[in-house]
């Protein structure tokens, strides 16, 4: 039961309202000037509040296809590679090993232009490439079919290689503090001239120990506002991977700060990195709608978004055929 204070209907003694199944009952001795502004208001929020179950039986076991999951990169500097694998079932409660998901034996066709230009080579662990004799070339348009035993034949749209992006003006420099943490930093400085048409980026570094292993460390823009980040900035999986699209910045010249942090930390103490490999690359749409659906907040962030659907130009699979063109610049401090 809900009470109602006296004041609102100007009566002497409280009104109860009672809720029977979405029917809004009034008892209790009421006057002509009755408030019916109020009693709108009530229903609406009845209205607003009120819910219906219903049960839903999903034979997910039976129902769910297991599909090639395909993650395939083409570029000028790397040649093609391809990795494949399979989606396991939801209701699975077996573990598998990486190994049982690795697809074996796929017959992966390379179309260049619509001709076909290359078989890619099984390496025995899910990984597959082409030939390295084989140069994709700048604007021209390639696209793959994946044949594997036991699955409908995978068709990936076409891609093609974006030109190398346009660096000039670099220069690296100590930053002194990140704005992350308090983290000391190095920052690389340089100019980007953006062509006219629609173009996406990606900016990743690659930090050396002094043991000689690399790792993958975090990165940051320092020279975008908070309005500009939002539009124009995203973060790829991980903290190390950015990407850019040129919205704030179509077909002009602009300068980029990209930060690092300057020591590591491991089990004897702490130490500065011995050098850096900062790269940019010239990415497709592609690989930009995939990413920045693959990106997932940390923390409590992570509790106020919606799950998001995995971008995917595949035809009888999931993943991701993708081009890009890059430039690498290394720095030792």
């Amino acid at each position: 039961m809900i009470f109602v204070n006296r004041k609102v209907f100007n009566q002497e003694s409280p009104a109860v309202v009672q809720f029977y199944s979405g029917t809004l009952v009034l008892f209790n001795s009421m006057k002509e000037n009755v408030n019916l502004r109020f009693i709108l208001i009530c229903m609406l929020v009845l209205f607003c509040f009120s819910s219906c179950n219903k049960t839903v039986d999903l034979n997910i076991a039976n129902d769910y296809k297991v599909q090639l999951v395909i993650f395939c990169s083409i570029s000028p500097q790397n040649g093609v590679s391809a990795t494949i694998t399979k989606s396991l079932n939801p209701t699975d409660t077996v573990y598998f090993s990486d190994s049982e998901l690795i697809i074996r034996n796929a017959v992966v066709e390379l179309y260049e232009n619509n001709l076909l230009v290359d078989t890619l080579q099984d390496q025995g662990n899910g990984t597959y490439t082409a030939k390295p004799e084989f140069i994709p070339e700048v604007n021209n348009s390639y696209y793959i079919i994946v044949k594997a035993t036991g699955f409908t034949d995978a068709l990936s749209s076409e891609v093609v290689i974006p030109k190398s992006p346009q660096i000039s003006n670099t220069g690296f420099s100590k930053d002194g503090i990140i704005a992350y943490n308090d983290y000391e930093g190095v920052a690389f400085n340089f100019d980007l001239t953006d062509p006219i048409e629609n173009n996406y980026y990606r900016m990743t570094v690659t930090n050396v120990k002094q043991s000689g292993k690399w790792e993958n460390d975090f990165l940051d823009i320092r020279n975008f506002s908070d309005a500009e980040s939002e539009v124009c900035l995203k973060y790829g999986p991980g903290l190390n991977n950015l990407l850019v699209l040129d919205d704030c910045f179509d077909n002009s010249v602009v300068g980029f700060q990209l930060v690092t942090t300057r020591n590591y930390t491991d089990s004897i103490g702490e130490f500065p990195y011995l050098k850096y490999f900062f790269t940019i690359a010239a990415i497709d749409e592609n690989y930009f709608k995939y990413s920045s659906s693959s990106y997932q907040p940390a923390g409590i962030e992570n509790y106020f978004i919606e799950p998001a659907i995995q971008y995917s130009n595949f035809t009888n699979a999931i993943g991701i055929f993708y081009a890009y063109n890059e430039s690498v610049f290394e720095y030792i401090p």
